[in-house]
């Protein structure tokens, strides 16, 4: 490539070929960085002339492919701007402590109160000059957002980062465990019945247990999961609603209206009136580890560095015991109501055919 090519080559277009790559469209890529589609098309074509080869195949709607050429393109377009965020933040710590940015990332069912624990931190820390707090649906898309730089700290399921041990820093935080919640109008014994017997009951209050609510890309759980456990579980239950937090969902079964799987974490942020609402039930063996995600250049900056040591002993010392009140009815006591249950059943000489468990 002659250096008049090479002086074509822009950082904008690297940027624009890395969202592309990374988020699979032209459309997500347009909405990740804030351009048009129009706009997102023009830079790669022009980056495609620059370099007189093919990096992308559209597809059918959004989907595209990328070509040889464009994989290649793609490594070199992260190297590049991963190597550029890494000498900026590097000078910003060394040469100019009063320019250091945290910009933390989340998502509505994990920023909750880690994002005012975030911003306490950064704000008794002189050497921060600035917090800016981003979000994102799914965990996914927050581990988007930091190969994108957009943001330098996260905190995200554990199973989205998987793939990245190599250039991010990982810190387990805790494991939030998840639980089904049911309108406190709707009595222990007919969750019960209707658990053990796996038939809807009769109409009355435990209308609501023929609905659940459908998180979608939001959940931490994935709505696949939350199918699978209600297909077992509840299996005359139907996805009535759909919403794209946990906390909203949370709302339509304190009306009465459904049950809704949910991770503990989002309960401390409840209201007392709220959580007077609601039966919580603690579930065995589900839930997602979370973790505290940073690109492992910044532990060399100490302002960084005395950050992520701070979440992590917040999250473990004081977030992780107040996580679960004390209305949640745990794992071990809906153990003990179900095996109290059988023995009852069998006492009363019915048909053990009719047991489902």
């Amino acid at each position: 490539m002659d250096d008049g090519r090479i002086a074509s080559l822009t950082l904008k277009q690297l940027e624009i070929l890395a969202a592309v790559g990374t988020a699979g469209s032209i459309t997500q890529a347009a909405r990740r960085t804030g351009l048009s589609q129009p706009t997102v098309s023009h830079h790669i074509s022009r980056l495609e002339a620059v370099l007189g080869a093919q990096l992308i195949i559209r597809g059918r709607g959004n989907e595209l492919e990328l070509t040889p050429a464009g994989e290649y393109w793609l490594r070199c377009a992260r190297e590049v701007l991963g190597s550029l965020n890494q000498m900026v933040e590097h000078h910003s710590g060394q040469f100019a402590p009063d320019q250091v940015v945290l910009r933390f990332g989340a998502t509505p069912t994990l920023r909750g109160r880690f994002l005012g624990a975030a911003a306490r931190m950064a704000v008794s820390d002189p050497r921060f000059k600035r917090f800016e707090s981003v979000w994102a649906l799914n965990s996914e898309d927050v581990v988007e957002q930091l190969h994108l730089h957009q943001i330098n700290c996260a905190v995200v399921s554990a199973r989205s980062i998987r793939s990245d041990e190599a250039t991010l820093s990982i810190t387990p935080l805790f494991f939030d465990k998840v639980a089904l919640v049911s309108p406190r109008a709707i009595s222990r014994d007919l969750m019960t019945e209707a658990f053990m017997c796996r038939r809807a009951p009769p109409p009355g209050p435990g209308d609501a247990l023929t609905r659940y609510v459908d998180v979608g890309r939001g959940a931490l759980v994935s709505s696949r999961e939350d199918e699978h456990w209600y297909r077992t579980n509840l299996p005359f239950a139907m996805p009535y609603f759909a919403t794209p937090t946990h906390l909203a969902a949370i709302e339509f079964v304190a009306e009465g209206l459904a049950t809704c799987l949910t991770p503990l974490s989002q309960l401390p942020g409840l209201q007392a009136g709220t959580l007077n609402r609601l039966n919580i039930f603690e579930l065995d063996h589900m839930g997602e580890d979370i973790v505290l995600a940073m690109p492992r250049h910044l532990l060399s900056i100490p302002a960084f560095s005395a950050f992520r040591d701070a979440l992590v002993s917040f999250a473990r010392m004081e977030f992780s015991t107040h996580m679960m009140p004390t209305s949640v009815i745990t794992a071990a006591d809906c153990k003990a109501n179900l095996a109290q249950w059988r023995r009852e059943r069998q006492a009363s000489l019915l048909p053990t055919g009719e047991l489902q468990r």
